[in-house]
């Protein structure tokens, strides 16, 4: 049995997670629900939108976070992966969760539950940080799949579908289909289901599987193309529109109004760093075109961006690495 862990510090956090290793998975909710119930989380304080699917899962998650934050609500965004450290995975009102509120919240994660994984650990601490913080709205980012993640513990009262493509396969499935299958275990009954169009495999597995549990399931167009967004590219009007209409749905929860002005500002503003991201040319570096495409639908998505924008790139940096899943 483990013994209770009392964090002073966030480099002692770093130290644990960096101990349970950053690419573990055991593909179970059996411990996040136990640390939910333990923490009386289960079912918080708060109206959860989680956010599935392979590619534009964290666009749309920025979309809405800025939404809900242009029309004045308290909100708490959980995003994965990070760039620098995991504190950019929690945030709040656009801000990462403070430093010095890490401490205490690992400690009474670790105490609800020791044997977390990575991925849990921060599911829980940030579930927990929103709670604590009196978040309006939580946005919740699955990290991979959608019937054993583990933001699908978590009551939610809303899921956003981005588009489902190839990826993971090896965990997933072989196919989209089977892929499609595992993302679609995140549909809860009679829950709302706000999705991007699919590829008709995957989308055959949503409609499915929504009908079968009674979850109210509408497939967006993009947007116009004469609204301004904070994400570059043409595949945004899909991520935005996703985010639009689920606001749209959450609003009433939330006791707001959907205002022109607000939704504008919200769509406008919002960031995501690595997403097709411009950075301006200094001293020491040309300018550079930055993005996450990991597979061949997002790399589909950077390439039509080029195109459309008429870039002509002098060089092209392909960094990947090969990961061996456990699992």
């Amino acid at each position: 049995m483990k013994t209770a862990k009392h964090f002073t510090t966030i480099d002692q956090i770093w130290e644990h997670l960096d101990g349970l290793g950053f690419f573990h998975m055991d593909l179970s909710l059996t411990r996040m629900e136990t640390a939910l119930s333990r923490l009386g989380l289960f079912r918080p304080p708060f109206v959860v939108a989680q956010i599935v699917g392979t590619n534009g899962k964290g666009s749309t998650s920025a979309f809405l976070d800025s939404l809900s934050r242009a029309h004045g609500c308290r909100t708490g965004l959980y995003t994965s992966p990070h760039f620098l450290s995991p504190c950019e995975r929690i945030r709040i009102d656009g801000v990462p969760l403070q430093e010095d509120l890490w401490p205490g919240l690992a400690t009474e994660v670790y105490a609800a539950r020791p044997d977390l994984t990575y991925f849990e650990f921060l599911t829980v601490l940030a579930i927990l940080a929103f709670a604590r913080q009196g978040v309006q709205l939580a946005v919740m980012e699955a990290g991979l799949g959608g019937a054993h993640d583990a933001t699908t513990a978590l009551a939610s009262d809303l899921t956003c579908f981005a588009p489902v493509a190839m990826d993971h396969a090896a965990i997933l499935g072989p196919t989209l289909r089977d892929i499609a299958l595992d993302k679609c275990g995140a549909i809860r009954p009679r829950v709302p289901v706000v999705s991007a169009p699919q590829f008709p495999a995957a989308e055959e597995v949503l409609r499915r599987q929504a009908e079968r549990l009674a979850a109210p399931l509408h497939i967006v167009e993009p947007l116009p193309g004469n609204m301004p967004l904070g994400l570059a590219g043409p595949h945004q009007r899909i991520n935005a529109a996703v985010a639009l209409h689920a606001w749209q749905a959450l609003a009433p929860r939330l006791h707001v109004t959907p205002r022109p002005d607000a939704v504008a500002r919200g769509l406008a503003r919002a960031f995501v760093p690595g997403r097709l991201q411009s950075v301006p040319a200094t001293d020491q570096h040309p300018p550079l075109l930055l993005d996450g495409a990991h597979n061949a639908h997002g790399m589909a998505a950077l390439l039509a961006h080029v195109r459309q924008s008429g870039l002509r790139p002098l060089f092209f940096f392909f960094l990947c690495t090969t990961i061996n899943d456990k699992h």
